[in-house]
């Protein structure tokens, strides 16, 4: 009876890792980065804990985001909260975005400090019509979120995009400023050309004129 009751009485251990396989790994990653203290300064709980914010976006695409996904776009970011039900708290509509000291909040009502049972019910939103599935297979349609499931290959072929997207922006902003300084250069080889100008004309009239006298 007792090796029956072991069999069908899962341990604390089977019931920690079975909760921790039916999380997502986006939102395992996540909560991850709000634990580490090394990082606070760039993503943290609020007091309450109900809800985090990254006070500096470009610094955390920069370092946060490399450590734990793929890519370090910041916008690509956004988008997986916005799949998976997060929502932004604080209004940006008045606010400057580009501003490296901007703060972004988001929150879920499943994604609290302390309570990693709760994050089982973040689930991503799906993009693939509902199929009836029978008994029979059910069980195999449970699967977990890996990088792979997260970044498909359309949303790498998006964030391939960006990149190249933000590589020709910079190599605009680049151009606009060597064709400013070329600008620069050119108007003042005009000036000088016509200060030379002006005093070879002073120096002809000077000529003519001490000609004439003489």
């Amino acid at each position: 009876m007792t090796a029956e009751r072991d069999n069908h009485e899962p341990s604390g251990t089977d019931v920690e890792i079975t909760t921790v396989r039916t999380q997502a790994a986006f939102v395992n990653k996540l909560y991850k980065m709000l634990e580490d203290t090394t990082i606070q300064a760039l993503i943290s709980w609020s007091e309450r804990g109900d809800l985090f914010s990254v006070a500096n976006p470009t610094s955390f695409s920069k370092i946060v985001l490399p450590q734990y996904f793929k890519h370090n776009n910041w916008q690509s970011f956004v988008r997986q909260l916005n799949m998976y039900g997060f929502h932004k708290v604080n209004d940006m509509i008045h606010s400057n975005l580009t501003s490296d000291n901007q703060t972004w909040e988001f929150k879920h009502p499943h994604f609290k400090r302390g309570e990693i049972e709760d994050l089982q019910n973040i689930k991503r939103k799906s993009t693939k019509p509902a199929y009836s599935a029978s008994p029979r297979n059910s069980s195999s349609r449970i699967s977990v979120d890996t990088d792979d499931d997260i970044y498909g290959p359309m949303y790498k072929h998006i964030l391939h995009i960006e990149d190249r997207l933000h590589h020709v922006t910079r190599s605009y902003e680049i151009l606009k400023n060597e064709t400013n300084t070329l600008k620069g250069l050119l108007s003042r080889q005009q000036d000088t050309i016509g200060e030379f100008a002006m005093l070879l004309g002073d120096v002809l009239e000077g000529d003519c004129k001490f000609i004439i006298v003489f």
